[in-house]
């Protein structure tokens, strides 16, 4: 049986260690990016238009966090274990 495993695990480390080694060949030896010929100039994009208010700048929503009320105490993290 001793015999058995340390051939399985010697299988193992060879097939694993080809494998790596033909990725990384075939990775080396991919097509590279293609580069630019030339640099491409960028115009910067127009202003935006500014946004119409509601109701003269106010457009009635209130962002504000509501308030919660606990009466007693309870813990954050339950478990229903023992």
């Amino acid at each position: 049986m001793k015999t058995f495993k340390t051939a399985l695990h010697l299988m193992i480390t060879l097939a694993s260690l080809v494998g790596f080694l033909s990725g990384w060949v075939i990775l080396s030896h991919s097509r590279k990016p293609i580069q630019p010929i030339s640099a491409q100039v960028l115009e910067p994009l127009p202003p935006l238009q500014p946004i119409q208010s509601f109701n003269n700048g106010s457009n009635g929503l209130q962002f504000t966090a509501p308030l919660s009320q606990r009466s007693s105490f309870s813990p954050a993290f339950m478990t229903g274990g023992s």
